[in-house]
């Protein structure tokens, strides 16, 4: 029997850093986008506690708000399934502590495994692993917390508290937090537990020898792949749409910068073209790209298909 020769040019989108805090009509109208007019399905993350402990955006009040005080929120979470979405975890608060790491402490804003400082001339110092991950226990109880949130929320079970995906906040986190991840999510997935992301591996994991935290490079595959984690990793390949934000010194990254890199990755027989999105920016450049990469020829699929 001949091989089959044909090639797929498969892509998937995702909505970035949801929070108790969003806009639950904006969510909807995302959702109507993709489900009834783009016909495609998606991956949205979901962060189950928003937290500005330093009163940032709040004019120096702290505030907290978990998921399951959100019911607006937790109702347009489940259009957004209805709808076709899949859910993903993205960390427990997508910051850390109460300090600036780097930018304002905030939930959405800062990353929470890993410790990033930032200078004067907005250029970043990746630092390594909170100093807290240390302790084998701290990301685990971080993603129980997450669970129990969710649940409380009436968006998982008791029995399986915790989404089939999640992503390391900032795309950021030590070695032993991608296996406790494995471990965590394993209970109710086995080795079908997924990350969506692009990962960070360490000098010292493929030699068996002790892991340096202060050496490692960051990796990503134009397909899924199982990892040196032991965990599947979905592939993302273009990055996300971005609006120029001088404070945080963002640079913008349009529908052309995301269509010119999945006219690059046509290369690869089977890659896939995955990219993120912000529901709170302009629906437009969600459009533009879906539209964008339906021309080159990619066929947009479920999270769950890959």
């Amino acid at each position: 029997m001949a091989p089959n020769t044909a090639v797929r040019h498969r892509a998937y989108v995702r909505l970035e850093d949801i929070d108790p805090t969003y806009d639950p009509v904006q969510l909807r109208l995302v959702a109507n986008y993709l489900s009834a007019e783009a016909q495609i399905p998606f991956g949205f993350q979901i962060v189950p506690l928003y937290t500005d402990p330093l009163g940032y955006w709040t004019n120096g009040v702290p505030q907290t708000i978990p998921l399951s005080k959100s019911p607006d929120v937790v109702s347009a979470l489940k259009y957004m399934q209805s709808s076709g979405g899949v859910m993903m975890l993205h960390g427990y608060t997508h910051q850390y502590s109460n300090v600036q790491n780097p930018y304002t402490g905030t939930t959405g804003d800062d990353c929470e495994f890993f410790r990033i400082t930032r200078n004067t001339d907005g250029s970043l110092n990746y630092l390594g692993p909170v100093s807290e991950d240390a302790n084998s226990n701290w990301a685990k109880n971080r993603f129980i917390s997450a669970g129990n949130e969710l649940n409380k929320s009436g968006l998982t079970t008791r029995q399986i508290p915790l989404p089939q995906f999640m992503t390391f906040p900032s795309y950021a986190a030590s070695a032993s937090d991608y296996r406790t991840a494995q471990s965590v999510f394993g209970q109710y997935y086995g080795n079908n537990f997924v990350r969506a992301e692009r990962a960070l591996y360490y000098s010292g994991l493929l030699t068996g020898g002790t892991v340096d935290s202060t050496r490692y490079v960051g990796q990503f595959m134009p397909y899924t792949i199982r990892d040196v984690y032991g965990t599947k990793v979905l592939a993302d390949t273009l990055g996300g749409l971005e609006t120029a934000d001088p404070e945080f010194n963002f640079p913008a990254r349009t529908p052309d910068d995301i269509i010119a890199d999945a006219q690059r990755t046509l290369v690869v027989r089977d890659g896939v073209a995955s990219f993120f999105y912000h529901p709170y920016d302009n629906i437009q450049l969600l459009k533009d790209t879906i539209n964008g990469l339906k021309t080159l020829g990619y066929t947009f699929v479920s999270p769950t298909q890959l």
